[in-house]
């Protein structure tokens, strides 16, 4: 639902003037994408649970990591280090999805997944480079930590929650709440 919001909102955005959001439209796009590569993968991965339909999963998750990271760099650096960035993650995500499949070594996927946030939060502390969109980095940070919380601690709050809902499921929700801050940032 978020990233179909994001795109249809960003659609509504014609800057073609204006180089800089050009640029930094795209990352935003790369993010937007992510989400419902995400959703279809993590459908793919619940529906038949296997390594198969988990690659598919965390392909999605690889754009939305390249688009989270596009958008940090864009908003605190450059649009242009958006974009390489972005191009980076992607490829680090492919690299390291095919080192698991390959392997099972899962120890690149996390150092992607992982070590992404640090980035975020350390660009974060940056100012804001004039004519940026003004993402909250904070709150996505913010959001993707709880996200990984109730995660971790998913059985703990599935017998809180009297069996009904999983740390998982909070996961998905919180983690989509992450795309947020970046709609907001949208003007029309």
């Amino acid at each position: 639902i978020f990233g179909v919001w994001g795109l249809l909102k960003l659609r509504k955005v014609r800057a073609p003037s204006e180089r800089f959001l050009d640029r930094e439209n795209f990352v935003l796009a790369l993010f937007f994408v992510g989400l419902i590569f995400t959703t279809c993968g993590s459908a793919l991965y619940h529906l038949a649970p296997s390594d198969a339909s988990l690659l598919w999963d965390r392909a999605g998750m690889g754009f939305a990591f390249a688009g989270v990271l596009g958008v940090a760099a864009a908003e605190r650096i450059s649009p242009r280090a958006g974009i390489w960035l972005s191009l980076v993650a992607l490829l680090g995500s492919a690299l390291a999805l095919w080192v698991w499949s390959q392997t099972g070594d899962v120890l690149p996927w996390s150092v992607l997944q992982f070590g992404g946030m640090p980035i975020v939060l350390l660009l974060a502390m940056v100012k804001a480079v004039p004519h940026s969109r003004g993402v909250s980095l904070v709150w996505i940070a913010v959001l993707y930590i709880i996200a990984k919380y109730v995660e971790v601690n998913d059985h703990a709050i599935f017998q809180w929650t009297g069996q009904s809902v999983s740390g998982h499921t909070l996961k998905h929700l919180v983690a989509a709440l992450a795309a947020l801050p970046v709609i907001f940032a949208i003007k029309k």
